[in-house]
């Protein structure tokens, strides 16, 4: 467990003699805060004190952006805080409570920054009352929420939230938003589009564009989603968390105002109330609206008519200084009008829901009875025992008509199992015993081609040439065969042709060696090979005291250059590059005339039929072309056999008293060995188990038990983790017991 320590302590707090908020809003495009105020003083309303907000591009990095958008909401705000309201998208809210999925990551979020949940809202409502509250009056338009990868589409009338749907972000908004509604044959759609969220300004200017130039006057049949063109209308200066502020600040004036009218109302006696003025037979009323014509930039606000009949205000009269009788607190809320600036009452106020750990803040339907001004005790009389029959009703309803539904949780256990089975052409069906399924033989032939870069390196140029003179150093007559290598400074060079040489003949001074001269070519390109005349060199084939030479003249013509050639290494990459692409082609190709099959790629046999390369390896060049064509033949088999097989030979493993889900096991096949109408296969399954749990038994012992019983009775059992008890219609936990019946009992088992 965290220690209790108040978030953003270290800053300084010069403002908490009043008490301050949090709004935290997960929208589908971006996370963002606020610190804010209840303003006590008259026309109330609501202060900003700190705001802070962050794009949203990844789902996994929820948690990283409200820690970071809160800290820097909490340093602009420098106040301390800790009750938390949150703004949530229609889709993570299910019948009023926030979905399982998405639960727990509030919670984590509330654990991990120490802050008090105490009510969340729809976003989409709190942007209806926001906009409403600006522009005086209950919306009816489609607000289109942009976000990364989703966009949410909520048609409000009046003020009030008709529909929502989540769509997937495509390039064509517009179009996905005109299917959902031609999909669902909506009717009576308001003929306006207000666009928010976005990740740019710039990208909401570009969707607003989209949606003015679709024709929304498209007919599908005789249906038409709009008869008139819609007005668009992008909204980019306001702020998600101040909606939600906004929201639920007027929530809770509403309650405080129904708590000070109460406070008011005092007892007396059966005497006649006595009032310093007279007071109307009927309370007075007031109309927050002029009756006028909509204005372009409304919004789609309906304003007069429907405002005035959903509206009305009593005017309030003093009570006089004797004491009157109060009537019984109801433990229904009341609900107020927010003041807005341009000071029209507003309607539709978005209910926040309940949170762990606080109240939830709502609405009394009988406030307006009973929030009147003095009256005579015998309305007050009257209105009170309406009330009790109608309390008493919805009792009987609740104890007569409840279902119960109850998930249970259970621990798990890894469990792996290894079988092999055979796919075989002489199967006619699947058999858990002999561990065979049925087997196709299937071919099919497809070519391509594939072109890759040329990598090899070749050295090419010119060979020098020169004149030797060979010296025989012998007392006979030597032939120097053509292609004798002879060597100096590590080049070398051979004879173009034969070379006579006399031997050496005596003289007065000494011996004089025989010598010829003979033409010679280097034996590698390039300009080292360009050697100076007078250079001596060494045959390789004879020793220096029988044939030497030298260079007679300098050598010349040798050079040379780098190319790019066709490899051995670039053949094998081209060829094994269009193998595999001709190999996932034929898988598919079978897939798609074999379907609800399965094909393992390692069990079909490739042949070549025929294959060429545009150039020969060593050849120059910078690309290298190579055309395929080949066989493949495999065996398929039904995919429903080999999940059934599976499932089956799981079931003959797990211990007894455990279970297991079919959609919990993992295949992994792996072929063993293919011959001429046979495929064996290793079955590497894994899955997890849990311990089997008495479904009728629980209902038999739970029936008619109160919730603490309930979850005694369930949590008493060793290898249950967690539960839910959902009662529907929903009662609080102090009368929630379980259906007498156990016909309207049900539970579900699942695995943690």
């Amino acid at each position: 467990m965290f220690s209790k320590i108040k978030l953003f302590d270290r800053h300084t707090a010069n403002k908490n003699s009043s008490h301050y908020y949090l709004s935290v809003v997960i929208s589908l495009s971006s996370v963002e805060t606020a610190v804010w105020e209840m303003i006590t003083e008259a026309g109330g309303g609501y202060n900003i004190v700190g705001h802070s907000r962050k794009d949203l591009t990844d789902p996994d990095q929820i948690e990283r952006l409200v820690t970071e958008s809160i800290d820097e909401a909490g340093k602009d705000a420098g106040v301390d805080f800790e009750d938390a309201v949150f703004g949530l998208p229609n889709s993570w809210i299910d019948k009023e409570e926030i979905l399982p999925s998405h639960e727990h990551l509030v919670d984590k979020l509330c654990k991990d920054l120490e802050i008090e949940p105490i009510a969340f809202v729809p976003i989409d409502s709190a942007v209806s009352y926001f906009l409403a509250s600006k522009l005086g009056g209950p919306i009816t338009a489609n607000l289109v929420e942009v976000g990364y990868n989703k966009v949410s589409v909520s048609v409000i009338n009046s003020g009030t939230v008709k529909y929502s749907q989540d769509l997937k972000k495509t390039t064509d908004i517009p179009q996905a938003v005109f299917d959902l509604f031609n999909n669902s044959k909506s009717e009576n759609l308001p003929a306006r589009f207000i666009i928010f969220g976005a990740s740019s300004q710039d990208e909401l200017a570009e969707i607003e564009n989209e949606f003015n130039n679709f024709n929304w006057l498209q007919k599908t049949g005789d249906y038409a989603a709009f008869l008139h063109i819609p007005k668009v209308t992008a909204v980019t200066d306001f702020s998600l968390a101040e909606a939600v502020a906004m929201s639920t600040a007027s929530d809770f004036a509403a309650q405080d105002e129904f708590q000070h009218a109460s406070q008011n109302v005092e007892k007396s006696s059966d005497e006649e109330i006595i009032d310093a003025s007279p007071l109307p037979d009927e309370p007075q009323v007031v109309t927050p609206f002029p009756e006028e014509e909509p204005e372009e930039n409304s919004f789609g606000f309906v304003q007069g008519e429907d405002i005035a009949e959903l509206n009305e205000v009593p005017v309030e009269k003093k009570p006089t200084v004797k004491e009157i009788t109060a009537e019984p607190e109801s433990s229904f809320p009341q609900p107020g009008a927010f003041s807005s600036p341009n000071n029209h009452a507003l309607t539709n106020l978005p209910p926040t829901r309940k949170l762990k750990g606080k109240p939830r803040v709502s609405f009394n339907i009988f406030a307006p009875l009973l929030a009147l001004k003095p009256i005579k005790r015998h309305k007050t009389v009257f209105y009170s025992v309406l009330i009790s029959f109608a309390l008493i009703g919805l009792a009987v309803i609740y104890l007569v008509i409840p279902t119960a539904e109850i998930n249970i949780k259970v621990k798990t256990q890894d469990f792996d199992q290894r079988f092999v089975v055979t796919a075989t052409t002489d199967a006619t069906s699947a058999s858990v015993d002999t561990r065979t399924i049925p087997a196709k033989a299937v071919s099919i032939e497809d070519s391509g081609n594939e072109r890759t870069v040329a990598s090899g390196a070749k050295t090419v140029g010119e060979r020098a040439k020169g004149v030797v003179t060979v010296y025989n150093k012998t007392d006979s007559l030597r032939t120097v065969p053509k292609g004798s290598v002879m060597t100096t400074g590590g080049l070398s060079f051979a004879l173009d042709n034969d070379v006579v040489v006399a031997s050496q003949s005596a003289g007065v001074e000494g011996s004089t060696y025989g010598k010829a001269d003979g033409n010679v070519t280097a034996s590698a390109f390039g300009t080292d090979s360009n050697i100076a005349a007078e250079k001596e060199l060494k045959f390789s084939n004879f020793d220096i005291n029988i044939l030497s030479a030298r260079s007679k003249n300098a050598f010349s013509g040798g050079s040379s250059r780098q190319i790019t050639v066709f490899s051995e290494d670039d053949a094998k990459r081209v060829k094994s590059q269009l193998s595999a692409k001709l190999l996932d082609s034929a898988v598919a190709k079978i897939q798609q005339e074999n379907p609800s099959t399965q094909i393992l790629k390692t069990a079909i046999t490739t042949k070549i039929i025929s294959e060429k390369y545009d150039a020969a390896v060593g050849d120059e060049a910078t690309s290298v072309g190579y055309d395929q064509k080949a066989s493949f033949s495999s065996l398929v088999y039904s995919t429903d056999d080999i999940n059934n097989i599976s499932y089956d030979l799981i079931l003959k493993s797990v211990p007894q008293g455990y279970s297991v889900r079919r959609e919990d096991i993992k295949i992994n096949p792996v072929v063993k060995n293919s011959t001429a109408g046979k495929l064996e296969i290793e079955l590497n399954l894994s899955t997890k188990v849990f311990a089997t749990v008495d479904t009728n038994e629980i209902a038999s012992k739970i029936k008619g038990k109160s919730a603490g019983a309930v979850g005694d009775y369930i949590r008493s059992f060793p290898n249950v983790a967690s539960f839910e008890f959902n009662l529907i219609p929903p009662l609080p936990d102090f009368i929630k017991t379980a259906p007498a019946n156990t016909k309207q009992i049900k539970i579900n088992v699942l695995p943690e």
